[in-house]
């Protein structure tokens, strides 16, 4: 499951740099490469973590906590 979760935040922060340059082409144009990619890894660093709770959350009230921290499987 957690497999799933990784491929999700890559997915969203793909969808964040199609949605960047679309905003601002410029970006697409340098390859991919940001001249300060701070706020761009903050992004997808949030990104991730809106993937994992929105993954946990579900989850959590289904299995319970303790199950989820011992790794019991859905």
């Amino acid at each position: 499951m957690s497999a799933v979760l990784l491929f999700v935040a890559a997915v969203l922060a793909e969808v964040l740099w199609i949605v960047l340059a679309g905003v601002h082409p410029e970006y697409d144009a340098m390859g991919g490469l940001l001249h300060r990619p701070g706020p761009f890894r903050a992004a997808v660093a949030v990104l991730a973590v809106l993937a994992l709770l929105l993954w946990y959350t579900p989850l959590r009230r289904r299995l319970g906590p303790a199950a989820l921290a011992v790794g019991a499987p859905a």
